[in-house]
């Protein structure tokens, strides 16, 4: 954490606005290490416990300041403030504490603020209530206010008394300020977990002897062996029998299946066999069938024989018939002639009715 600026009004006894830029080149010239320092009174620690109020709402001397007490405001003012600008982890924040009486004289409630600023130099507001500034304030920080003051920020009361007072005393302040009282505690409990680790260590040792002592002897160890080799075999022996057995069975099931086929195959034989009796006529017919089909051919040719022979006959036929027919033809001519030589005039018709 690094301090770069302080704000602060009517805090203790420096009535009135102040402001300290630690960026300041006068800072830089001295290596940036600087005292402050003063007569009683001049406001030495009111710096500090403007630092402290702005950080944390309260201060080494006065750690409750809230509507109903306030001590660090300047006597006879009306407002106080008190604002710290401050760098830590690479980023500037800015926190803030006010109070003010109201118009009734009375005192107000404290305001708490705290921004960041962000790159483009724009304030974000980083609280809601006054409880969250303070954790958000031990989040940035990494230090409570007791952690604060002991760390960074030592009060000066406690700093004369450990320069004047005896050993004893000075042993208490630097536990106080340097958190050895914590150290203290975490080496007490360190001891006395190493003394319970170091009883449940010889309690396991124990526990060890007792079970070396029941641990069996090399003959013992020896017998076992031979029973465990005894017991190999065995399991060998049984381990034979079973995958005969299991032969055993695989043949069983193959026997079982052929006996099973030949069955079905038996069956199938006898419906062929009935179906073939059944048959017989259809068979006989069929052979009689491929005889004639044999003799197709034959037929074929006897056929178109008969055929060309009966086509000859016909026409033998139709050429007596229509020579007779001319015969009859010029015949019956003849004897029309006759009749009209006869009885000349007269019609067909006419003589037909003679």
């Amino acid at each position: 954490m690094k301090i770069k600026q302080l704000e602060f009004e009517n805090i203790n006894s420096l009535r009135g606005h102040w402001k300290i830029d630690f960026t300041d080149k006068i800072f830089e010239d001295f290596g940036r290490l600087f005292t402050i320092s003063g007569p009683t009174g001049a406001g030495k620690t009111t710096i500090l416990d403007a630092i402290c109020l702005a950080l944390y709402g309260k201060t080494p001397r006065q750690d409750t300041v809230n509507n109903r007490k306030n001590e660090v405001m300047t006597w006879g003012e009306k407002s106080c403030f008190a604002k710290v600008t401050f760098e830590s982890n690479g980023k500037t924040y800015v926190s803030g504490w006010e109070q003010s009486y109201t118009r009734n004289k009375n005192l107000g409630d404290y305001k708490r603020s705290l921004f960041s600023i962000e790159d483009d130099g724009t304030e974000k507001n980083l609280s809601v209530t006054r409880r969250d500034s303070y954790s958000q304030i031990v989040k940035i920080i990494g230090l409570d206010f007791d952690q604060f003051t002991q760390a960074v920020l030592l009060p000066q009361g406690d700093f004369a008394r450990f320069l004047s007072g005896e050993a004893k005393e000075r042993t208490k302040i630097l536990e106080k300020l340097s958190g050895g009282e914590k150290y203290r505690l975490i080496a007490q409990k360190t001891h006395e977990h190493f003394r319970e680790e170091e009883n449940k260590l010889k309690n396991l040792q124990n526990e060890l002897g007792n079970i070396e002592e029941k641990c069996l002897s090399d003959e013992d160890i020896e017998k076992i062996k031979l029973e465990i080799s005894a017991k190999d075999e065995e399991l060998k022996n049984i381990k034979c029998e079973q995958n005969k057995i299991i032969e055993q069975k695989q043949w069983r099931k193959s026997l079982e299946k052929i006996s099973n086929d030949c069955k079905i195959a038996r069956d199938e034989y006898q419906a062929a066999e009935n179906a073939d009796k059944e048959f017989e006529p259809q068979r006989e017919m069929l052979n009689l069938a491929r005889n004639v089909t044999n003799l197709l051919p034959q037929f074929s040719v006897l056929k178109k024989n008969r055929e060309a022979k009966i086509n000859k006959e016909k026409v033998k036929t139709v050429s007596v018939d229509g020579f007779r027919l001319a015969l009859r033809s010029i015949y019956l001519q003849s004897k029309v002639n006759d009749f009209k030589a006869v009885i000349p005039g007269k019609t067909l018709n006419e003589i037909n009715k003679i």
